[in-house]
């Protein structure tokens, strides 16, 4: 089955779905029109995608302002477990933009307390943001120390270039490599 008809069967099953139809409804729709059961399964992924991608920001809004089990009756559209992917996408999603935020604040060089005061929220708890602040500052310091090992290398590595010049030109390599060696560190550590 080519793309263009397989989605032309989701819209079909997307539309059914809003008009109240079962998940039994779609499947037996779909076997009616004749779709082998691996192409059933991935319209049926596909849906949950479409379904899920629809709903999204009306779910995040409502996790947001702590009112989703009051609006639980505009999801009847979707099943049990799509619903509960769909609230596990949003939770990692607004995890996701804390961590963006620390790395963005830490960058900024503000204070541990004002990038707690502006990630915390019941998905992303102090203690979360706590650790992952500790996480990036330890990889923010190893970067500091890798960067003074690169250039340790490269000067290590010119000084004794310049102070054999005269002789054999074997100890060249070894030192050209130090300095090869502290230019790969300096770019691995940004």
């Amino acid at each position: 089955m080519k793309y263009p008809e397989q989605l032309k069967l989701v819209n079909e099953a997307a539309q059914m779905i809003a008009d109240g139809a079962s998940r039994e409804d779609v499947d037996f729709y779909l076997e009616e029109q004749g779709v082998e059961k691996w192409n059933a399964k991935k319209i049926n992924q596909a849906l949950d995608r479409q379904l899920r991608d629809r709903h999204k920001p009306m779910v995040r809004s409502y996790m947001e302002d702590q009112i989703l089990d009051t609006k639980l009756d505009e999801f009847d559209d979707l099943d049990a477990d799509t619903f509960e992917k769909l609230q596990y996408e949003v939770v990692a999603e607004m995890k996701s933009e804390s961590r963006q935020k620390i790395r963005a604040m830490i960058a900024e060089e503000k204070s541990e307390a004002e990038i707690l005061e502006a990630v915390q929220h019941q998905f992303f708890t102090e203690e979360e943001a706590l650790a992952y602040l500790d996480q990036q500052n330890a990889e923010q310091s190893r970067n500091v120390s890798r960067k003074s090992q690169g250039i340790g290398l490269i000067v290590l590595g010119v000084l004794l270039s310049a102070g054999t010049m005269g002789m054999a030109s074997g100890g060249m390599y070894v030192f050209t490599g130090l300095i090869l060696w502290g230019v790969f560190i300096l770019m691995k550590s940004d």
